[in-house]
C-alpha cells in the first residue's frame, strides 16, 4: 500500500514541492503534506506541513477528516482542511519530482509532460488506501 509520494504544485507567484506521507509516530493515524521546496513566493514556508486524517489528490492536495466516508467525494466540505495550489504532477520518487519542480516551464495544471508519473501515483493510491484518496467527481478530479 502506498504510504508516501511527492507533488509539485504551481500558483500565480511560483511553485512548491511537497512530500506527502503517513505521519508515523503521531499516536493516531494521520497524513501530512510537508513543503520541501519553494520557487518564487508562497504564503506557506518550507518545512511547513498540514495534516489530516487523510489527504486527497484532487485538482489540489486536500487534507480532510473522513467523516462517514474515506473517499473525498463523500465527505462534506466542512470537514476539509488545508489545500495546496493546483497540482502540476505527482511522483513516486523524489528525484523525478525535483526534475519537474526545477523545470521553470511548470505552471500548467496536470502538465501532460508528467502524465505517466501522475497516473502511476493515482494507480498506486487505488480505491481503498488507508491514507490517501483520489477525487473522482468531475469538479474534483485531477485527470481529465
Amino acid at each position: 500500500m502506498l504510504t508516501e509520494f511527492y507533488a509539485v504544485t504551481a500558483g500565480n507567484a511560483g511553485g512548491s514541492l511537497y512530500h506527502v506521507s503517513r505521519a508515523f509516530g503521531t499516536g493516531a493515524d494521520s497524513v501530512s503534506a510537508k513543503k520541501i521546496a519553494i520557487r518564487g513566493e508562497s504564503s506557506i514556508p518550507v518545512n511547513e506541513k498540514f495534516t489530516g486524517g487523510m489527504v486527497a489528490v484532487c485538482k489540489q492536495l486536500v487534507a480532510y477528516m473522513p467523516n462517514g466516508s474515506k473517499q473525498i467525494d463523500g465527505v462534506d466540505k466542512k470537514h476539509w482542511g488545508s489545500y495546496t495550489a493546483p497540482i502540476v504532477g505527482l511522483f513516486l520518487r523524489e528525484e523525478k519530482a525535483r526534475e519537474c519542480f526545477n523545470d521553470e516551464q511548470n505552471s500548467i495544471h496536470c502538465d501532460p509532460r508528467w502524465l505517466a508519473e501522475t497516473e502511476a501515483v493515482i494507480k498506486a493510491i487505488g480505491y481503498n488506501n488507508l491514507y490517501f484518496s483520489v477525487g473522482r467527481k468531475s469538479s474534483l478530479k485531477l485527470l481529465p
